[in-house]
């Protein structure tokens, strides 16, 4: 082959060649045109599915413009004839709204009412104690001051205003002990810690300052060998019911009645019982009791001086156990 003719040949296979490279960069450029066209109208649309994801719970109904419509508006118009060589365009899903677990609505609970408090021991103490004083003074509580309230102890349920010839169990009682005053009168009133139980002892203090006896030595009781309880008997001798005989039990007797058997004004009650103290050297007779009371004993010797005597507690006990330890009836019939 001629050489100018080679020349030719390579000159136009040359020319061909850069004519199909131009000619592949077209359509490249054509197709990398198109992606990026149909990316230019993804973006929008994207951005459109987001905004509506995020608003998604909050009731707004205002309408949202389409992909299409934003495409038109910015004077680009999407064909709708695929293109082969494009890569498929991957649709974002809608993530599911979670919907708020509604709370529930808090009741007010109603507050139970303040109790009313209650006094203490000490106060409810004092006005029971001013109570009572202003009852036995014939005053108005108002009238009563208090002078002093201490704490105290007493050895017997007496709380300290014992009266003489009762009987009163030997337990200590932790208390208070106050003084009051009422238009010049002065009052002493025990009270027990709680302040449920208040004596006064007005009553104690006038029988301690009134005269006494000592029966034992006064109506020469020596040598008694048994004590006889008889009932006594309109018009006939009085019936026997009860015997002590247990000379234990005849020495607490007497041991009582050698004490104070303070005296009393004399009291119209009918007497239950005649006490017979018999010894070698004769019977010593008193009377004992009246209805609704045990503490009354009395006789028709000189040294009562016409007055009622309080028996001592523990000759009371002595002479009741013996009453209640014989079958009923232990008391004689009344009229």
């Amino acid at each position: 082959m001629p050489a100018t003719l080679e020349l030719h040949c390579w000159h136009y296979l040359l020319t061909k060649s850069k004519a199909e490279k131009v000619e592949q960069q077209k359509r490249d450029l054509v197709v990398n045109l198109r992606f990026s066209r149909r990316l230019m109208l993804l973006i929008p649309a994207m951005l459109i599915v987001l905004a509506v994801a995020c608003r998604g719970g909050d009731g707004d109904s205002t309408p949202v413009p389409t992909a299409m419509s934003e495409a038109t508006a910015s004077g680009i118009t999407a064909t709708s004839v695929p293109d082969p060589t494009a890569a498929p365009t991957a649709v974002p899903t809608l993530a599911p709204t979670a919907t708020a677990a509604p709370q529930p609505t808090a009741t007010a609970t109603p507050r139970p009412p303040t109790p009313t408090p209650t006094p203490s021991s000490p106060s409810r103490a004092r006005a029971k104690a001013m109570s009572l004083a202003a009852s036995e003074l014939g005053l108005a509580p108002s009238d009563i001051t208090v002078l002093s309230q201490d704490p105290e102890t007493w050895p017997t349920t007496g709380m300290g205003c014992e009266l003489p010839g009762q009987i009163y169990a030997q337990t200590q009682v932790s208390g208070w002990k106050i003084v009051m005053n009422g238009e010049g009168v002065t009052l002493e009133v025990h009270a027990d810690s709680l302040g449920e139980n208040v004596v006064s002892c007005a009553a104690a203090t006038i029988l301690g300052s009134s005269p006494s006896l000592d029966l034992v030595s006064t109506a020469n009781l020596v040598g008694v060998t048994s004590i006889r309880i008889l009932a006594p008997q309109p018009g006939v001798d009085p019936v026997e019911v009860v015997r002590v005989d247990d000379l234990d039990r005849i020495a607490i007797a007497l041991e009582a009645l050698a004490g104070e058997t303070h005296l009393t004004d004399k009291s119209d009650c009918t007497s239950l019982f005649q006490i017979d103290f018999v010894s070698d050297a004769g019977t010593v007779s008193f009377l004992y009791a009246c209805p609704g009371t045990s503490e009354v004993i009395r006789g028709d010797q000189a040294f009562w001086d016409g007055q009622d005597g309080i028996a001592p507690g523990p000759f009371q006990k002595i002479i009741n156990e013996a009453l209640s330890a014989r079958e009923f009836p232990a008391f004689p019939p009344q009229n």
